[in-house]
């Protein structure tokens, strides 16, 4: 689920080539940005592009998310930072078993 406002920000100006104005300094990389099952982005979250949001996350409204967010983790900030898990190992692998049946493999 991802909520209103959201931005997926990607890395595209420079900063650090000499004679080059930054607006003028455009990054060309192709960053996919993956958003994983059961995940909820909060509203007005910015998401750095190429990082994931793993499956079950919970992203706070207003954080920013400059790196990867394991599952079941619940961020909030500016940067984003672990508030807590959402469930311990046991009640996670209940979790994916009732969600996702037999499509998770591993």
């Amino acid at each position: 689920m991802i909520s209103t406002h959201v931005r997926v920000a990607g890395n595209d100006h420079g900063t650090d080539k000499i004679g080059t104005p930054t607006r003028l300094d455009f990054r060309r990389e192709r960053k996919i940005t993956v958003f994983e099952a059961d995940s909820w982005v909060g509203n007005g979250a910015i998401i750095r592009a190429g990082v994931t949001i793993g499956r079950g996350a919970v992203i706070g409204a207003g954080a920013v998310v400059t790196r990867s967010v394991e599952p079941y983790c619940i961020v909030a900030g500016a940067p984003a930072t672990l508030v807590r898990k959402r469930f311990n190992a046991a009640d996670e692998h209940t979790h994916d078993a009732v969600v996702f049946g037999d499509h998770l493999s591993g």
